[in-house]
């Protein structure tokens, strides 16, 4: 998977600040490390509602039109594969479309590993937005390459490029990634896309690296499941999160690009994998955030299973959908 973050009652503050880096690998690729951090930062009274944030018509086309950052609503991780690690044909990427079209506004992948064009596509026809990406810079101009040629006649289609998941936690310089971004800009721009360019990060890496709030707009991951927190405290958490983030960077838009709970595995302390467990909290992200979150993820990812760096067997388990509940359109479903 790919991730951050956070939470805030007075009683468990020495327990998280011990719980501050919990290393394993995050989606297919990159590692995922969520950092929960409490003392430094207070809790508003008030939620991050929509009427906080800025509305759909701010969220109109971007890639042909500048940079727009806000979603309009929510978003969903998408890797566009079936149970068998394999990439679906268009006909199959539709139907997932059709499944969740009337939630989301926005779909997220990581890489270019299935074709862009197809889900950009789907993603047209839907009536959706795109968040194009790779996850590292290992192979940076083969990936940028794939978005430009699939991107063309699609750029009102596309939300954003993420250079980098996780990147600059993993070690990576903060200039080799904004050097990276500066060299997408240039070609995308070339290619004809005009819209957002930024990096996806923990929360930590943003409020650690002033420089990042140069760019399009805060991406961060955050899954309040490494924060060592119940699923039931998982909107004082956001919001505490989203106000670290607004301390960092001020003024600037923020994105939560990944947020979910998994329904299997085993516990991390007081955070225990279940179904019950992932409606409740990602309810009380719809509710806490109502909007500009990227809910990890559709379906679950069953070729993760067995990772020796996944610490509590979850990274395979984050799916939504197929568990009897969906938190958008029915978050009291059984």
């Amino acid at each position: 998977m790919k991730s951050t973050l956070f939470y805030f009652f007075a009683l468990p503050l020495l327990q998280l600040s011990s719980a501050l880096s919990h290393g394993q690998h995050r989606h297919r690729h990159a590692r995922r490390n969520d950092i929960a951090t409490t003392s430094d930062v207070g809790i508003s009274a008030t939620a991050v509602r929509r009427s906080a944030l800025p509305q759909d018509s701010e969220a109109a086309d971007s890639g042909s039109g500048g940079c727009k950052p806000a979603i309009g609503g929510f978003g969903i991780a998408y890797v566009g594969k079936d149970e068998n690690n394999q990439c679906k044909d268009l006909d199959g990427i539709n139907q997932d479309f059709d499944t969740f079209k009337d939630a989301y506004k926005l779909v997220r992948i990581y890489d270019t590993g299935c074709p862009v064009a197809d889900i950009l596509s789907a993603a047209k026809q839907h009536n959706m937005k795109v968040m194009l990406g790779m996850v590292t810079v290992d192979k940076f101009d083969t990936e940028l390459q794939a978005m430009i040629d699939a991107g063309k006649g699609h750029w009102d289609t596309v939300h954003s490029v993420a250079i980098g998941n996780e990147q600059i936690h993993q070690g990576v310089a903060a200039d080799t990634i904004t050097g990276k971004i500066s060299e997408a800009k240039t070609k995308l721009q070339d290619a004809g896309y005009h819209g957002c360019i930024v990096t996806v990060d923990v929360v930590d890496t943003w409020t650690g690296n002033s420089g990042l709030c140069d760019l399009d707009f805060v991406a961060a991951n955050s899954q309040p499941f490494f924060a060592n927190i119940p699923a039931s405290q998982t909107g004082e958490f956001m919001k505490g999160v989203h106000q670290k983030l607004e301390q960092a960077c001020p003024g600037k838009h923020i994105v939560f690009t990944e947020v979910g709970w998994p329904t299997e595995g085993n516990a991390n302390g007081a955070a225990e994998p279940s179904v019950p467990n992932a409606r409740t909290s990602n309810s009380q992200v719809k509710n806490q955030l109502d909007g500009d979150a990227i809910f990890f993820e559709f379906k679950n990812e069953p070729w993760k299973k067995g990772n020796s760096a996944d610490q509590w067997g979850v990274e395979a388990n984050y799916g939504m959908y197929g568990k009897g509940y969906d938190p958008l359109t029915a978050p009291d479903a059984a």
